[in-house]
């Protein structure tokens, strides 16, 4: 088994729903993302990244530092 590193972002969280999360997951290179809107969805992306990861478009590339 080979180790996976993802970068994963939270960017909402409601207290009361604590399932209702929203955020980005994407590669340690940022060239493949993948936004979410729920624990399941998150919980997805992490079980199959390679049906969910898709490459970052040139209007969502993130200046780099």
């Amino acid at each position: 088994m080979t180790p996976e590193v993802y970068i994963v972002r939270v960017y909402r969280r409601m207290a009361k729903q604590p399932r209702q999360i929203a955020g980005l997951v994407e590669t340690p290179s940022g060239t493949r993302m993948a936004k979410f809107v729920s624990f399941d969805d998150l919980t997805a992306i992490l079980r199959a990244p390679r049906t969910h990861l898709r490459r970052r478009t040139a209007t969502q590339a993130a200046p780099r530092k």
